[in-house]
């Protein structure tokens, strides 16, 4: 069981602005990336002019254009730089994570964000077209370690939410064996409740099994990544499944309860997480925590 981190309503907001301000940036540096490119294609037909030439106009017109290129390549980069930087604002907002996680998350999208911070320094220091031929080719590998490394991380935060519900059915298991006890007491034929708690109980076993699968297999950096994402896509997927085929089934159940405490006039409900038994007139007659 985790204990969820209580956020107070001004950092949640600090982060949310955060975010706001850093998906405003990326917008207005992809507008930028395409301005730069068309200057780029033009450079690249005045540039076929000065094959094989070294006038003074074609060397300014080479450096212009190199110069050009690494500024595209800087805009790239800190457009993936702020987008790092909204997915860890989103973890940290994220309450269903423990402290230890989120710091787990952070420390792991922030060595992606030094990398590409290393990458903008060669782009800053390269010397001709050759040298930033070969960051490029940098800047593009790294890039497809980011979108695995989000997508990972996307998949680890769904899990997590999977994890959550299988803890909240945990909870009302114990309710509904409470529930039964209560009935059986008041002489109310339960075997088939019996029968259908046991149906479910079995069900949410399957589903927490299938999400510790999902869980070694995302914390397991011995993987590829490729493999962990679509593994752990398999279980998450699954188990998402069973917790409707449990959510169905709960709601069957209920309607089966209520109906055989109605015949004894019996009223249930499930009140602010607590199951609440009263007589016809309203009186309480039992609270199931």
């Amino acid at each position: 069981m985790w204990k969820e981190r209580v956020l107070v309503k001004e950092f949640k907001e600090k982060i949310r602005k955060k975010i706001e301000e850093r998906r405003k940036k990326i917008k207005e540096m992809k507008e930028r990336k395409k301005k730069i490119e068309e200057e780029l294609r033009e450079y690249k037909k005045r540039l076929r002019e000065c094959q094989n030439s070294t006038t003074d106009e074609c060397e300014e017109l080479k450096a212009e254009a190199l110069n050009k290129s690494k500024t595209y390549l800087i805009v790239h980069i800190d457009a993936a730089i702020d987008a790092l930087n909204v997915a860890i604002e989103k973890v940290k907002e994220n309450e269903y994570l423990t402290e230890e996680e989120v710091n787990k998350i952070v420390d792991r999208l922030q060595e992606r964000i030094n990398k590409l911070e290393e990458l903008k320094n060669k782009v800053e220091d390269a010397q001709n077209r050759e040298d930033l031929i070969e960051i490029a080719k940098e800047i593009k590998e790294n890039g497809g370690l980011i979108r695995k490394e989000l997508r990972l991380r996307s998949k680890y935060l769904e899990a997590k939410r999977v994890g959550l519900v299988i803890e909240r059915l945990n909870n009302l298991e114990i309710k509904l064996d409470k529930l039964q006890e209560f009935l059986k007491n008041k002489g109310i034929d339960n075997e088939d409740i019996n029968e259908d708690i046991n149906e479910i109980s079995d069900l949410i076993d399957e589903t927490r099994e299938l999400y510790n699968k999902s869980k070694v297999v995302l914390e397991d950096e011995t993987m590829p990544m490729d493999e962990r994402i679509k593994q752990s896509n398999e279980y998450v997927e699954e188990a998402k499944d069973k917790l409707k085929e449990i959510h169905e089934k709960i709601q069957e159940l209920w309607k089966e309860i209520r109906d055989k405490a109605k015949k004894q006039r019996i009223r249930i409900a499930l009140k602010s997480g607590k199951v609440k038994v009263e007589n016809e007139e309203g009186k309480l007659e039992a609270e199931i925590e």
